[in-house]
């Protein structure tokens, strides 16, 4: 990996949160079991558009084990002021929205003390999971980072086949009433995703590439038929080994490809723009969601799909510019945090200075 700015991963980011969106909007837009042709159009378009979220641990597996190695401290406190704070903001401000609408002023000190604590427990939002998962992932990544670097080749390659086998034991052949017990297993869940991101940059693996199109597409075609024909299947997104192997092969064709996409000024600066504030965008949008749900009461008469396409726009861009405002003022809130670390660090030295003269 280069340690210059990978602006194929700015694509990648920009096209997971628009992905994230539709996806949440699809939700409230179109709700049908039939099977009508509404229905085959909402299932072909989520099976395309869940893809957001695995893309974002994806680019997470792959910038971070690709890293030069630094102490676990500097990597923890990095990732403590750039995804901890915000979280911590952004889960406050969906709690004062619910109780200002009680009258609830949680500002006071035992109502703070206890929206801290109900954050700590679990999300405040539905769509805030994803940072419980994520802050889980940075937490083990300096060791997943060691292990993965001192893999060879035939590891490599090993490691990769492994991943999918969990995935297939865990989310796949429960649906067929068949079940191995290795949930206990560390690597079950979201560290399969982070650790196939990273497996994908591998010239090992990504040489592949013809291989792994055609599995996805096959993957792919097999969504979009088991949604309708096997109702009983439960795991059909999220970790499924179908939806990992087609977006291993999304990830792996920008990777590929990665000098075409880019070959655009313009469009890169766009990309790089909107992906510096997806994390922002993704805790914002839900609220934006529900603020224009709210507003636009009776304006949203144009057909399932014309109303999805018009809120995922208007909720992509007043999401990009107030997480672009939030994002800037989070970030005049880190550097009095830094500052205060600096101050107080500097103040330590001194006094042990004092202690050490006297």
């Amino acid at each position: 990996m280069e340690n210059k700015r990978e602006k194929v991963y700015d694509f990648l980011r920009t096209i997971a949160i628009i992905c994230v969106i539709i996806s949440h909007c699809m939700t409230v837009t179109i709700k049908t079991n039939d099977f009508s042709a509404l229905w085959w159009q909402k299932n072909i378009i989520e099976a395309i558009v869940r893809c957001g979220i695995i893309i974002f641990v994806f680019i997470s597996g792959a910038l971070l084990l690709n890293k030069p190695d630094e102490k676990i401290s500097t990597f923890y406190y990095k990732r403590f002021v750039k995804i901890v704070i915000p979280f911590f903001i952004y889960s406050f401000f969906y709690v004062w929205i619910d109780k200002y609408k009680l009258n609830i002023n949680i500002f006071l000190p035992k109502n703070f003390l206890n929206v801290f604590l109900s954050i700590l427990e679990k999300p405040v939002s539905t769509h805030l999971w994803f940072m419980y998962m994520i802050i889980g992932l940075y937490l083990f990544t300096p060791y997943i980072k060691k292990i993965s670097k001192n893999l060879n080749e035939k590891e490599t390659i090993n490691l990769f086949i492994l991943l999918f086998v969990i995935s297939i034991i865990e989310y796949l052949l429960p649906s067929f009433n068949i079940k191995i017990g290795i949930n206990s297993l560390l690597i079950i869940g979201w560290i399969i995703p982070f650790i196939l991101g990273y497996l994908l940059t591998k010239e090992v693996i990504n040489k592949h590439y013809k291989l792994l199109y055609i599995l996805g597409f096959l993957s792919f075609i097999f969504l979009i038929i088991a949604k309708r024909y096997l109702p009983n299947m439960e795991s059909l997104y999220d970790l499924a080994p179908t939806m990992l192997l087609q977006n291993s092969a999304i990830f792996v064709f920008f990777i590929k490809n990665k000098e075409k996409i880019c070959e655009s000024k313009i469009i890169n600066k766009i990309t790089y723009f909107i992906s510096k504030y997806t994390y922002d965008i993704y805790l914002v949008h839900i609220e934006i969601i529900n603020i224009l749900l709210y507003i636009s009461k009776g304006w949203f008469n144009y057909g399932a799909m014309v109303n999805t396409a018009i809120l995922a726009i208007a909720t992509f861009v007043f999401s990009l510019i107030i997480g672009a405002i939030i994002n800037n003022i989070i970030k005049m809130i880190e550097k009095i945090i830094r500052k205060t670390i600096n101050i107080t660090k500097n103040r330590i030295v001194n006094i042990k200075r004092q202690i050490i003269k006297n």
